[in-house]
């Protein structure tokens, strides 16, 4: 078979072929609508925003929106003319105290003309409590300083005696020359105002019985403020 009559019968083989197909898909109209839609198709998939993947330092669209990146609390800040995920500051809640609530700061109370001071004795020790305007009841003594009397200088100190024993007791504090006799089941009322800053001895000067040589304590005389900073520490 020469060479022409090969394509003469491949090209009627073709043309039978397409009258043998329907004409709706042969159709111009329907091939110009399909070429239309997959190049459409191809735009779109081309210009599709991408999927935006929140990260630290990342950009993001509205200042103080506030996501979670992993397991971090970020919020959108303005970083110089940009937005940007940063780390939030206050992700974390403050703390609480044992009871649920927040705990409040104490204030220092204010200053005072005279200062009152129980002192009670028995067999055989000393025991000190304060008093200060506008709080109800006394102040106990810290444990740890529990023989220390602690007194303000240049104030008046008005100081009540008890002795709950059956002993007479004796106060005294020879370095600021105070000297007080109390009887058994007995008060008395005391009145000075220590005149300088120091550590002095105090004791009973009275032979009260086997235990009277324990019967000792230290006086720490401090500045008002010293004085009232060590009494906004203690308990009722």
């Amino acid at each position: 078979m020469s060479t022409t009559s090969s394509q003469s019968t491949l090209i009627s083989f073709h043309a039978a072929t397409l009258s043998d197909m329907k004409p709706s898909a042969t159709s111009p109209v329907r091939i110009l609508a399909l070429a239309i839609a997959l190049v459409v198709g191809a735009s779109s998939a081309s210009f599709a925003a991408p999927k935006i993947i929140n990260k630290l330092g990342g950009t993001c669209q509205k200042v103080n929106l506030k996501v979670k990146i992993g397991s971090t609390d970020a919020v959108c800040t303005k970083v110089g003319k940009k937005l940007s995920w940063q780390k939030s500051s206050v992700s974390a809640s403050l703390p609480e105290s044992k009871v649920g609530k927040p705990s409040v700061e104490f204030t220092l109370p204010t200053a005072q003309s005279a200062y009152a001071i129980q002192v009670k004795t028995g067999s055989w020790f000393f025991n000190f409590t304060y008093s200060l305007d506008g709080i109800k009841g006394v102040l106990k003594s810290d444990p740890a300083k529990s023989k220390v009397l602690f007194l303000p200088v240049g104030k008046l100190v008005q100081i009540e005696l008890n002795n709950a024993s059956k002993e007479a007791h004796g106060f005294w504090i020879p370095g600021l020359l105070v000297d007080k006799e109390i009887l058994p089941g007995n008060k008395a009322n005391l009145e000075f105002t220590p005149d300088k800053i120091g550590t002095y001895p105090g004791s009973c000067n009275i032979q009260c019985g086997r235990g009277h040589a324990s019967m000792t304590f230290g006086v720490e005389v401090v500045s008002e403020a010293d004085y009232l900073k060590y009494l906004s520490g203690l308990k009722k």
